[in-house]
């Protein structure tokens, strides 16, 4: 007759003498049940990203036109009141220089026309 080999039984595995384990058919089980568990999480994981990538990716592609108008619009925002700056600065600066050069009074004369213009033309 053969000589089985004895084993000792720690929770869910067996040990031989030789020290190798040998598992019950529970254990084998729930091991395989485990390690599905953990392919399917890692490939649900795996999904969402790339779920997530490709939405990122969409709305990136969604959202760079708006962006340029905006930018765009912006720009030319800042470039219109830059030049309306610029404009009244400039007529400031003529003003200013035909004060100086009409004398003091330029300024009165001309309130003087403007009064005098609508007193007779807008009555």
């Amino acid at each position: 007759m053969k000589e089985r080999k004895r084993t000792r039984v720690t929770g869910w595995v067996a040990q031989t003498d030789s020290g190798r384990m040998r598992y019950r058919v529970q254990d084998v089980g729930r091991r395989l049940r485990d390690a599905k568990e953990r392919v399917d999480s890692a490939n649900l994981e795996e999904s969402v990203g790339a779920l997530w990538k490709l939405e990122l990716g969409q709305l990136l592609a969604t959202s760079q036109p708006l962006y340029e108008q905006a930018t765009t619009t912006l720009r030319t925002s800042r470039e219109k009141a830059m030049q309306i700056f610029v404009d009244e600065d400039r007529k400031n600066a003529v003003e200013e220089n035909n004060d100086r050069h009409l004398g003091r009074n330029w300024r009165t004369e001309k309130s003087m026309l403007r009064e005098h213009c609508n007193a007779t033309y807008f009555r």
